[in-house]
């Protein structure tokens, strides 16, 4: 049987919160009608409703007691409804007492979210740094120490309605995405069954960015980065300048290693390593896409790189970071040249030479669109930007490299951004042309915002209209 309790006090709330220590000593006190609820009265005053039973635990029966709510937070007649809740519980055989302690060794939200940044495979290391600084801002404070299967999304909203109220609406949509990635981790390894943030939408509108940089953008942007008076290290120049002629992620070259370069011989390429699956781990490789890349090389990046690697000396990195100055232990955040600096670097630019809402991935945007202009089949452009192919057949069991034509389009694409900075105008070979699988083209319609009709084209570049008419090959 439950304890009994020497002192009793009336169903009223009145009662319940007048209620003392009686000579200064912690008294327990049986709230009249309702069996097992107690209200317990320390010498400090606080006082505590608790629900004492029992419940058998194999052969013997258990006395427990559950802990309510404190008198100054809940009335009387609250506790009175959650013993009665409690009580049906225990008539079907839970023990609310066990629940409650599996609950405070149940894993919590930080805890789900640091094992999804520990252990997940396909979280990119740039999403993890965006993900964790936006859950330590506004999150682990709000819900980091609550049992991750027990948040709600009545207690989200208000944590992405503060974040609104600051005016960062992209803000609170990464953190939800924060969130619900943390969420769906968690349903992965089966320790919840749903996730809070469905339906919760989005806070901000994105815009598609269609930025299409014309040649005379281009050609100022490629001039810059030669400029005396640019405020760049030589590796940032050859980094800025790489992106431009091979069309790739900013880290991608900025943390471009030795071993990845092959730039002797006739056919020089640059291969970065994707995911790969050893003894039952994935090793992380350093594509977006997670696939491997093999980009063949234009004579102009072939120089670009031999340039770079001179200067890199021993290290294993084409482009090795400097440690800070007056840091005496020389420590840097990652062994080469970081990408936000290559960001950095560009908005550098586009202040000091007035070049106008131009970014590093814009290079990648540059580079399809001309291609695309001058008739280079999509799989090509495909295979220069690592794009995942929507066909089955080419994700799945064509690995073709068709180095042949792709080579030949990266030349091409070399070719014209020095064509355009006046550093050379090579002729365009019909070989050439062939071989990156490029259709006669009348003229190249300039992209200004919109498209403007081919009739306003004043300056023509390349004069393909004076080459004969060549039929488009498949493979």
């Amino acid at each position: 049987m439950a304890k009994k309790a020497n002192h009793v006090l009336p169903l009223n709330d009145k009662a319940a919160l007048a209620a003392k220590a009686i000579d200064k000593k912690r008294t327990e006190y049986q709230i009249a009608t309702e069996r097992g609820l107690k209200l317990i009265v320390r010498e400090s005053g606080v006082g505590t409703y608790v629900l004492r039973y029992e419940i058998e635990v194999g052969a013997k029966r258990i006395h427990r007691k559950l802990a309510i709510g404190r008198r100054d937070a809940i009335t009387v007649y609250k506790a009175s409804d959650i013993a009665d809740e409690k009580r049906r519980e225990i008539a079907d055989g839970i023990d609310p007492v066990a629940v409650a302690e599996e609950r405070l060794t149940a894993i919590t939200f930080k805890e789900l979210a640091e094992d999804r940044f520990n252990r997940d495979p396909d979280l990119a290391d740039s999403s993890k740094k965006l993900y964790r600084e936006a859950l330590e801002a506004d999150v682990y404070s709000a819900i980091g120490n609550l049992p991750a299967d027990e948040v709600t999304p009545a207690q989200i909203v208000p944590i992405l309605d503060k974040i609104e109220n600051r005016g960062s609406l992209v803000q609170a949509d990464r953190t939800k995405s924060a969130i619900s990635g943390v969420f769906a981790w968690g349903r992965k390894r089966h320790a919840m069954t749903a996730n809070p943030t469905a339906g919760l939408g989005k806070r901000s509108s994105s815009v598609e960015r269609d930025r299409v940089l014309s040649d005379k953008e281009m050609s100022a942007f490629w001039r810059a980065t030669k400029s005396k008076k640019a405020w760049l290290s030589k590796r940032m120049r050859l980094i800025l300048q790489l992106a431009i002629l091979t069309g790739q992620r900013r880290t991608e070259v900025a943390g471009a290693r030795l071993s990845e370069l092959e730039l002797d011989g006739k056919t020089p390429i640059w291969t970065l390593a994707g995911h790969t699956r050893r003894s039952g781990r994935v090793v992380r490789g350093r594509t977006k896409n997670r696939k491997a890349q093999v980009v063949p090389l234009s004579k102009q990046a072939v120089t670009l790189f031999r340039e770079a690697v001179a200067l890199a000396g021993k290290s294993p990195f084409v482009f090795p970071a400097a440690p800070k100055k007056g840091d005496p232990e020389g420590k840097t955040r990652l062994p080469h040249i970081h990408g936000e600096s290559v960001s950095k670097a560009v908005r550098r630019l586009r202040a000091d030479f007035e070049i106008d809402d131009v970014t590093i991935h814009d290079m990648r945007t540059a580079i399809s669109t001309w291609l695309g202009d001058q008739g280079v089949r999509p799989d090509v452009i495909d295979r220069i930007l690592n794009h995942k192919p929507k066909s089955i057949t080419r994700r799945h069991y064509n690995f073709a490299l068709m180095d042949k034509f792709v080579r030949s389009a990266m030349q091409l694409w070399a070719d014209h951004v020095h064509r355009i900075s006046g550093e050379s105008s090579p002729t365009i070979r019909k070989s050439l042309l062939a071989r990156a699988r490029i259709r006669s083209v009348p003229r190249r319609i300039r992209r200004k915002e919109l498209a403007v009709p081919a009739e306003a084209e004043q300056e023509q570049t390349i004069q393909t209209h004076n080459l004969p008419q060549m039929e488009t090959l498949s493979l």
